[in-house]
């Protein structure tokens, strides 16, 4: 038929690799919008009820498919914008799960309210779009080692009641020593040295 119409032979690698450019840009778009949807319901929540799993688990999916599209449609402007979009989003997330830490003092609270440079802890208005426009990424570190912090204390401060726990309940047999009153040593030393080596 080309040959009867008197046009160009269309070479073939030419035409899949439009019709693949075409595929990718395609979902490029698609990727966008579905974006943009996404970052409009996310940004308009409150930070208290993030359900923090599936917001990761949607982000990634977009960020998947924006290294998809850069690797096939590297130098398009568009690519980059899409994918510093996700980025934004997906470098907060560890901001947020830090801040939703459960074993956070007011102490820490202190701490975190410094660093970030505005209130959140037990402010009911604070969405998560707040966190994304107040650059909450900046202080992304500091709140990280604060709530490892608070983590950290949580766990000595259960070992130490444990260990308070088993030694408030412990007995010791002792016997005078050497026929004087009121000087006494331990008898058995079996359950002591084990709750030693426990504590």
């Amino acid at each position: 038929q080309q040959e009867v119409l008197k046009v160009n032979f269309l070479d073939l690698d030419e035409m899949n690799e439009a019709a693949r450019s075409l595929s990718l840009k395609l979902k490029l778009w698609e990727g966008l919008d579905s974006w943009s949807s996404l970052t409009d319901l996310y940004s308009s929540l409150l930070f208290s009820t993030l359900d923090i799993e599936a917001l990761n688990e949607e982000i990634n999916g977009f960020w998947v498919k924006a290294l998809s599209c850069e690797k096939g449609l590297p130098s398009s402007p568009v690519v980059q914008k899409f994918k510093n979009l996700v980025q934004t989003f997906r470098n907060t997330m560890p901001v947020v799960s830090n801040l939703r830490c459960s074993v956070l003092k007011d102490r820490h609270w202190e701490q975190i309210h410094k660093v970030l440079g505005f209130p959140i802890h037990e402010q009911k208005n604070v969405t998560f779009g707040d966190l994304i426009a107040k650059k909450s990424l900046k202080a992304a570190n500091a709140i990280s080692t604060i709530a490892t912090q608070a983590e950290n204390e949580e766990i000595l401060s259960n070992t130490l009641k444990k260990i308070q726990q088993m030694w408030e309940h412990a007995e010791f047999e002792v016997s005078s020593y050497k026929d004087l009153r009121d000087v006494f040593i331990l008898t058995e030393i079996e359950d002591v040295t084990a709750k030693l080596d426990d504590s």
